[in-house]
C-alpha cells in the first residue's frame, strides 16, 4: 500500500483475524474437499502444478494437495497464510505458501491450472485492477499439452 492511500477493506489484516471462522467455517472445507474430488474442472492428475490465488486459509489447497497436485497458495493475509499452512501440517500435505498481491503475483511458465475460488477474483472496484490479475495469470500459465 502506497504511503498516504487509504487501505482498501480486503487489507485489513484484522478482518480476516476476527471472522476467518464465520468465513471459512468446517462446513465450507467440506464442500471444498467434495468439489475437489467430483468436479472435472478440479479433478488433477498428481503431479499437477496448481496456482491457488486468494486460497485463504487453505479451503481448495488442501483437498487439491491432497490429490497430489503441486499447489501454491498466494494470498494477501498473514492470518489466513498461517491458517492455511497449520491446515496442510494437520493434513500431511506440501504446499507453497506466498504472501504477496494478487495483482503483483506472477511466476512465468509455472502452472498448469490456476484457481481463484470464492469472490476473491473480481473484488477490486476498479476494473483495471481485475484485469491485471489477468494478465498476470496468462503468463504464469504453462501451455496446455498438446498446444
Amino acid at each position: 500500500m502506497a504511503k498516504g492511500t487509504a487501505m482498501e477493506w480486503f487489507e485489513d489484516e484484522t478482518l480476516w483475524a476476527d471472522f476467518s471462522d464465520v468465513l471459512f467455517s468446517a462446513e465450507r472445507a467440506g464442500e471444498a474437499e467434495t468439489r475437489a474430488a467430483s468436479s472435472p474442472l478440479l479433478r488433477v492428475p498428481p503431479g499437477t502444478r496448481v496456482l491457488d490465488l486468494g486460497c485463504g486459509p487453505g479451503t481448495y489447497t488442501i483437498p487439491l494437495a491432497r490429490r497430489g497436485a503441486e499447489v501454491t497458495g498466494v494470498d494477501l493475509s498473514a492470518a489466513l497464510l498461517d491458517r492455511a499452512a497449520k491446515a496442510a501440517s494437520e493434513a500431511g500435505v506440501d504446499i507453497r505458501l506466498v504472501r504477496a498481491d494478487m495483482r503483483e503475483f506472477v511466476e512465468p511458465d509455472r502452472f498448469d491450472l490456476v484457481i481463484s475460488m470464492y469472490t476473491s477474483f473480481g473484488l477490486f472496484d476498479d476494473h483495471d485492477e481485475n484485469m491485471r490479475v489477468l494478465r498476470n495469470v496468462r503468463p504464469a500459465s504453462r501451455p496446455a499439452a498438446g498446444s
